[in-house]
């Protein structure tokens, strides 16, 4: 093992080790034709030779069809050198300025997106057992992206990308520089195709590559890449702690489909802190940090400080909101907020409809009030048939029409037992109900009179032993008592 490694193999080989890179069964390599990406397939082919990868390998290019003739010239020649070096290959297409125009992002930020969605289908689609999704940044990418991402504002995050290993993304060639990857390739006579947009210097970073790092070399007292390179590894040391910080405190509560985190937690939380739990929060509910700026940051942070007893919400981009209700804080699509407020309302042990629902209840039937929500009223004439929890209510058999129905907020109720009387308004304020969910509790009236509220309690009749016992002493013994079940399946939505 070893023999045909070149000195730039092994050093890939070493940088991979001490970053664990290539334990997995499959090596998904972004193949784009160019030096880069050329040289990466052939480096991991050599180490794959040589005994030094395990896995299998696979080139997968994507076409953006955004360069014409350049772009098919790109997949073709991508094809041909996987196919000579003995590669499987896949080639995906996607419109990137149709689909940029469509989403409002750019088409850099849009073909990025598109790729890593390529890679993961082949990953699902085509292989079994583990893998990574290799590409090729190198270590002037970091130069770059550094002074990029200073000067834009950024915190250690944008400082100390890209790292080697992101999720299920590897980056072996971090540990070589440009030139050394064209020395690699030209001393192997290894050909590559170039894109001549690198060499324009309307593209930032190329300004960043081609116009500005050799004037600050021209004046550094060290090489501008050595010298970023040595911060960016001080950097990946602060963040590597405050990282274990993060994971220790990140301890979310899985509502329905919402992820959420306590409020009262966060404010406890150092701001460093804060910000990465709800960063962290948002890249699980939504599967990236796309969109998510230092100015929607401080937005969530003052909704943190405010306590209007209610639902607190904001806009975020692209259809998306952030909540605070009670004592929660997630995201959701803006489309999905109602059932989101829904499903924590269900977590509270209430029962939510639609906010139109009207059901008379009929002594003697069964049936469904909506499509998970099944109703059983039943005569129950045995004491001893009585058992109590949170979704049976036992009423005195009457000639009093009972009506299920979604709550409204200007209704009163008056809990069995107390002498006050509350608006529903008041007490689901109280209990920290979310505020959009409120119209759609379900609850039992006769008339305007609110007798029970599932999961809160009951006006009238009995939920419990003790309050059947009041009831009695109050009442006598009534000959036959109307039990009204509810049976919750799985909600399908």
């Amino acid at each position: 093992m070893g023999k045909d490694v070149s000195n730039e193999g092994k050093r890939v080989l070493s940088f991979a080790s001490r970053n664990d890179l290539f334990s997995c069964d499959n090596l998904i390599v972004g193949l784009s034709g160019g030096p880069d990406s050329t040289a990466l397939l052939m480096l991991l082919k050599e180490l794959k030779d040589s005994g030094y990868i395990k896995g299998e390998i696979f080139a997968i290019h994507v076409n953006h069809n955004l360069r014409g003739e350049d772009a098919q010239r790109d997949e073709e020649f991508s094809k041909a050198l996987a196919q000579k070096a003995g590669i499987p290959f896949y080639a995906f297409s996607f419109r990137v300025k149709e689909e940029s125009e469509k989403t409002g992002r750019s088409e850099e930020e849009t073909g990025r997106i598109l790729r890593y969605q390529a890679f993961r289908r082949f990953a699902r689609e085509n292989i079994k057992g583990s893998y990574k999704i290799a590409v090729a940044h190198h270590r002037d990418d970091i130069t770059e992206t550094f002074l990029m991402n200073l000067f834009r504002g950024c915190g250690l995050e944008g400082l100390t990308s890209p790292s080697p290993v992101n999720g299920d993304v590897i980056r072996p060639l971090l540990c070589l520089s440009k030139s050394e990857i064209l020395d690699y390739l030209e001393t192997r006579g290894i050909p590559y195709v170039k894109d001549h947009t690198n060499d324009l210097t309307e593209c930032t970073r190329n300004r960043w590559r081609n116009d500005l790092i050799p004037k600050i070399a021209e004046v550094s007292v060290k090489d501008p890449g050595e010298a970023v390179n040595d911060t960016y590894q001080l950097l990946t040391d602060d963040l590597s702690f405050i990282a274990s910080v993060v994971e220790e405190n990140y301890v979310p509560e899985r509502i329905g489909d919402l992820l959420c985190l306590n409020r009262e937690d966060l404010k406890k939380q150092h701001p460093a802190i804060r910000s990465r739990l709800i960063r962290r929060l948002w890249e699980e509910s939504f599967g990236d940090l796309v969109d998510l700026s230092r100015v929607h940051m401080e937005s969530i942070t003052e909704l943190l400080e405010k306590d209007t007893g209610g639902t607190s919400v904001i806009d975020m981009p692209f259809s998306r909101k952030c909540f605070i209700t009670g004592t929660r804080l997630g995201f959701c699509e803006a489309a999905h907020m109602d059932r989101a407020m829904d499903d924590i309302s269900r977590d509270m042990g209430l029962v939510t409809v639609p906010a139109d629902l009207m059901v008379p209840v009929v002594p003697g039937t069964e049936s469904f009030i909506t499509r998970n929500i099944k109703v059983v009223a039943e005569i129950v004439e045995k004491r001893g048939a009585i058992e109590y929890n949170n979704l049976s209510w036992f009423y005195p058999d009457t000639e009093g029409a009972l009506t299920l129905r979604a709550a409204v907020n200007t209704m009163s109720f008056k809990r069995a037992g107390s002498s006050c009387t509350k608006s529903l308004k008041k007490l689901f304020t109280e209990r920290r109900v979310p505020s959009p969910s409120r119209e759609r509790i379900l609850i039992v009236t006769d008339g305007d009179r609110v007798l029970w509220i599932p999961g809160i309690g009951h006006g009238e009749g009995f939920t419990d032993e003790v309050s059947h016992k009041a009831w009695l002493r109050e009442n006598g013994t009534p000959e036959r008592l109307l039990r009204i079940s509810l049976i919750i399946g799985e909600d399908d939505d």
